[in-house]
């Protein structure tokens, strides 16, 4: 479900892989029905110059690109580094900024999975035009984003909406091997 999407934007434009979603920054967003676990790979290509970003302790004040609700996980473009966050309470949180910035203008790919090891660990990787970034990293954390996903804002209160454009977003309920990432990203090539 797409909302805020007027009908004088530019809604779709040419994408990596077809065409993509052009998020306007002002109120675009969206939602999909899907819930992340135990076990899940994200990967999207995005094309962005957004460096807009609040602090590191709450949702809402950065550019999310795809999350469950807060004290779940999330996918953000922060100061325009690529994001990944998992819970926001005090008690147990993880968070993970790239060392590349991606607010380049150019389309990036993007990935991000969890597997499960056992009780509430995880392991979790991360992907930048389909090389390893980081990972796995252990976390003792997990948990279920319940029965949506949103794109382009965090859902509750959202001070920054993505401005820039999604293509190729794909979920998987399975963590993808670092030879499927890469297989994802080489599809744009």
């Amino acid at each position: 479900t797409l909302v805020g999407f007027e009908s004088n934007q530019t809604t779709w434009i040419a994408g990596k892989i077809g065409n993509a979603i052009q998020f306007d920054g002002v109120n675009d967003w969206g939602s999909i029905p899907y819930s992340l676990d135990a076990n899940f790979t994200i990967a999207l290509w995005l094309k962005s110059t957004d460096a807009r970003g609040g602090t590191e302790f709450e949702w809402h004040r950065n550019n999310t690109l795809l999350t469950g609700p807060n004290d779940t996980y999330g996918m953000f473009l922060h100061q325009g580094k690529f994001s990944i966050w998992v819970s926001h309470n005090w008690l147990g949180r993880w968070r993970h900024f790239s060392n590349a910035s991606i607010n380049t203008g150019s389309w990036m790919h993007l990935g991000f999975s969890r597997s499960q090891v056992s009780g509430s660990t995880g392991l979790f990787t991360t992907y930048i035009n389909g090389v390893k970034d980081t990972g796995p990293t252990s976390q003792n954390l997990i948990y279920s984003t319940g029965a949506l996903l949103y794109l382009g804002k965090a859902i509750t209160g959202a001070e920054y909406y993505l401005n820039g454009a999604l293509d190729d977003l794909r979920i998987y309920d399975r963590t993808l091997s670092d030879a499927e990432v890469k297989a994802l990203h080489d599809l744009g090539q």
